[in-house]
């Protein structure tokens, strides 16, 4: 093990894959090199964008960590198909073994870990019934906005009454005022009259 783990990046011993039989021409060496590396942009790109929504929405991404897998996953996978497309031109296949390997351990607990993950996925609502609850929701929202609207024009109603019995109240108080007002004067021309009458006498 120690002397793999030396030997890691050594060529020696080893051939390029475009030395590996005789068939290997131009046409199939640029075909085959441009496949992997349409394959290499996508892995990461999908690895690019993933993590970066994983950055950006990080407190609204469900199940964290079968998303970091997913994009180890993908990361490791994009090397896979990078030590395949070294190897036209550079061997250490003892390094290739090293990333396949990581592919292959990556997949396994992914699939491993999917198998649990699959049952949540699968007792989510569908799509259609979540435009139905947003309808029922925005309905109701509706209706709750409708119902506001009552209340608000019935408070500024009951609000005018109000004012209104307040206003009578004080008009009540102030005839009652003027009412006790006139009778006091009435007896104070009264006793007056009286006494005049008297001192006439």
């Amino acid at each position: 093990m120690i002397d793999f783990l030396i030997n890691l990046f050594n060529t020696e011993g080893f051939t390029i894959r475009s030395h590996c039989g005789i068939s290997w021409n131009l046409n199939l060496i640029v075909l085959n090199v441009s496949a992997l590396l349409i394959v290499i942009v996508g892995y990461y790109s999908l690895v690019f964008q993933m993590w970066s929504l994983y950055k950006q929405r990080k407190d609204q991404v469900p199940k964290k960590n079968v998303f970091l897998l997913l994009v180890f996953f993908f990361s490791v996978c994009g090397l896979a198909k990078v030590s395949q497309l070294l190897g036209f031109w550079w061997a250490p296949y003892r390094f290739f073994i090293i990333t396949d390997w990581f592919c292959a351990i990556s997949v396994v607990v992914l699939v491993l870990r999917l198998r649990t993950e699959i049952h949540y996925l699968a007792g989510l609502p569908s799509y259609s019934l979540q435009l139905e609850i947003n309808k029922d929701l925005k309905e109701r929202l509706l209706e709750s906005k409708e119902i506001q609207d009552y209340l608000k024009l019935n408070n500024k109603s009951l609000q005018n009454v109000v004012d209104h019995l307040q206003q009578m109240t004080r008009n009540q108080l102030w005839y009652q005022d003027h009412s006790q007002a006139v009778e006091q004067l009435s007896k104070i021309v009264a006793e007056l009259s009286t006494k005049q009458k008297n001192d006439g006498v």
